[in-house]
């Protein structure tokens, strides 16, 4: 055998033997990373078995709320909300002037803070409010027509009367039209 035949069979066994070595390396590597998998999955299954559970209770607590949600918004159709919160500057002038002038049949949710405070079920009257589309600010007329909820803020309207002592009757005409024609 000639030198060069030797030189490319040390070559080739040498070849051969990293080649056994990247795939028991690979083997190894493998191996273990299966083990830390199984270890982690085992480790957290625990809470797996609580969340699932959590997640799928929730889901089904989100549609049977929805479900009563659209029978209240059905139940109540045609009711109208005068809707106001606790803002130091305008809640006793709202108490003292607004609310006695508003027809009876106007049902009234005063929020203070995050609470709405109604003769209605606290959550679905909360729906109502983060469900406003017209968020320009408090006080908001709001009226259920045909599954729907109209809503309207007299925030403007509503301090450009307070503050610069206007006639209340301008606003008085704007709230009984909203009531008489949303909806329609």
């Amino acid at each position: 055998m000639t030198n060069e035949g030797q030189k490319q069979k040390v070559y080739k066994l040498r070849i051969e033997m990293v080649t056994r070595q990247i795939n028991f390396s690979s083997w190894l590597t493998m191996g273990v990373l299966s083990l830390i998998s199984i270890g982690i999955f085992l480790l957290f299954s625990p809470l797996l078995l609580f969340f699932i559970p959590t997640i799928i209770i929730g889901y089904i607590d989100n549609i049977a709320f929805n479900k009563k949600y659209k029978e209240f918004i059905l139940t109540h159709d045609g009711a109208n909300f005068f809707c106001y919160n606790n803002r130091k500057n305008s809640k006793d002038y709202i108490e003292k002037n607004i609310l006695p002038t508003l027809s009876p049949d106007i049902k009234v949710i005063y929020l203070e803070g995050r609470t709405p405070k109604s003769d209605y079920e606290q959550s679905f009257i909360s729906k109502v409010l983060y469900s406003i589309k017209d968020q320009k600010g408090f006080p908001y007329l709001l009226k259920i027509s045909e599954g729907q909820v109209i809503d309207k803020s007299i925030n403007h309207d509503f301090y450009n009367t307070m503050n610069q002592n206007k006639d209340l009757e301008q606003l008085s005409k704007k709230i009984a039209t909203f009531y008489e024609t949303a909806g329609k």
